[in-house]
């Protein structure tokens, strides 16, 4: 009897026209499409699918207000709006429609930059933004006109428009966390879907202007947070870094900005959005306005001025003085001053215990003392020296009167100033916080002695 030969059964992966790739401008077109074929993946989406809506966005595209967009700002001299096209949108039909004839489903190799699944054809930025012109071939690797594209990923940027805002320029999201980005387009399909009902056409425009570019992606991500599918999911499951890109595509003169929120930035904004502190993190970030006239309202401000407190958040700059309302009174509480110090500023507990039960003794001596010139000492500090100093003062005198310390050296070393009174003024805000929370209804007995420091303060700062 002969043995048998082992067998195995090699099974075929499964076949898609698309993928997420990595390219913004493929995969912000991708989301758009799912939303309009209705799947959750690129990889569900089917040649029926494809056709139907090409069909749609052909139709949708060939209104004046989408053909203003194409110009210049999305894709300059396309059928279109190119002026030697006698029938711009039959002729950007045929294009499209050549493109579909060419679709391959995957997965595979090739050179197209941006699934690398197919070989691409070389295009320019009339098919995919911001790729220069064919002409300028040193733009290009080895001097060939164009960058390659394949033409399922060719395809897919046709749906970007659908997945973009306009804030004087486009807008656009790109982020690997794949339900952000479908709730991001969902909210503009839908937009745009109104907007087609009232026989609007465009570009969603937020109303808002360039400079307020910062601002238009803090309020994205607020919208994001609130889809109702987003809102299920575990916050673990959605923190991610976000990318925008605010740029226009034109033929002389295109622009880039980028605005890099960071996954601790998101986390916070979410668990902010799913708390009781809501609103009063709108006050704080009301603050970060910047008036130049005193009949500037903040809704006007909202689409003219970039915010102060969304600009340092997205820098990775400190956010803590806005907590400081002003007349020695704080926004929000201690819990939401916390979380901000653990999502985005990375303090671990040991090192905002410690903050908290200085500030609570600080304020506490000073009610022994019955006197708030401790207090305002350190809130008119205006070096590192002046804020040391308001602490030595303090420690002295504790330890005159009480044979007490406000605080050990090694927590002053490790938790207050860790690194050598670099930011000191955040240290020298969070204790002020603190103080002027838990200590509201003492230091409200004190008001005349306030406004008289701070009346003296202003004169000293004048004479100087």
């Amino acid at each position: 009897m002969s043995p048998q030969k082992s067998s195995s059964v090699q099974v075929a992966s499964p076949a898609f026209i698309f993928t997420r790739t990595g390219n913004p401008f493929v995969d912000s077109g991708l989301a758009a499409l799912c939303i309009l074929a209705n799947k959750k993946e690129p990889s569900e989406i089917t040649l029926d699918d494809l056709k139907a809506q090409i069909d749609y966005i052909t139709r949708l595209y060939s209104g004046k207000g989408w053909r203003d967009a194409f110009h210049g700002q999305l894709f300059p001299n396309a059928e279109l709006v190119n002026p030697a096209s006698k029938d711009g949108p039959g002729q950007y039909r045929a294009a499209l429609a050549q493109y579909l004839e060419q679709v391959t489903p995957g997965p595979g190799r090739g050179n197209c930059i941006s699934c690398g699944q197919r070989d691409g054809i070389p295009v320019e930025k009339t098919r995919v933004p911001l790729l220069g012109s064919g002409k300028l071939v040193n733009f290009f690797p080895a001097g060939s006109q164009g960058e390659r594209f394949c033409p399922n990923c060719i395809l897919a940027v046709q749906f970007m428009p659908l997945s973009i805002e306009k804030v004087g320029k486009p807008l656009m999201l790109h982020t690997m966390k794949w339900k952000i980005q479908l709730a991001y387009a969902r909210k503009i399909v839908g937009e745009a879907r109104r907007r087609e009902a009232a026989k609007q056409q465009g570009l969603v425009d937020t109303g808002q202007k360039k400079p307020a570019g910062v601002n238009a992606v803090y309020a994205a991500i607020e919208d994001i947070l609130n889809d109702e599918r987003v809102a299920v999911e575990d916050i673990s499951n959605l923190a991610a870094p976000l990318r925008f890109y605010h740029f226009s595509n034109y033929n002389q003169g295109p622009e880039m900005d980028m605005y890099d929120i960071p996954s601790a930035v998101f986390e916070f904004l979410t668990e902010v959005h799913r708390s009781r502190s809501k609103d009063e993190w709108r006050r704080v970030v009301a603050r970060g306005f910047r008036k130049k006239k005193k009949r500037e309202n903040e809704e006007g401000l909202f689409k003219t001025t970039p915010n102060m407190v969304y600009q340092r958040l997205t820098k990775g700059e400190s956010i803590l003085y806005y907590f400081l309302a002003g007349e020695f009174k704080v926004i929000g509480d201690w819990n939401l001053v916390s979380l901000y110090l653990r999502k985005v500023r990375r303090m671990d507990e040991k090192q905002i215990e410690t903050i908290r039960r200085v500030a609570d003794r600080y304020l506490e001596f000073s009610k022994e003392t019955g006197s708030i010139k401790r207090i305002t000492q350190l809130h008119w500090a205006k070096s590192y020296r002046d804020f040391r100093s308001a602490l030595l003062r303090v420690q002295e005198e504790l330890t005159r009167r009480k044979g007490e310390s406000l605080l050990t050296f090694d927590e002053y070393v490790l938790d207050l100033a860790p690194e050598g009174g670099a930011s000191w003024q955040e240290t020298r805000d969070l204790l002020l916080f603190r103080i002027y929370e838990k200590g509201a209804s003492w230091l409200s007995g004190k008001k005349s002695e306030l406004e008289q420091l701070a009346s003296n303060e202003a004169e000293l700062e004048e004479q100087t």
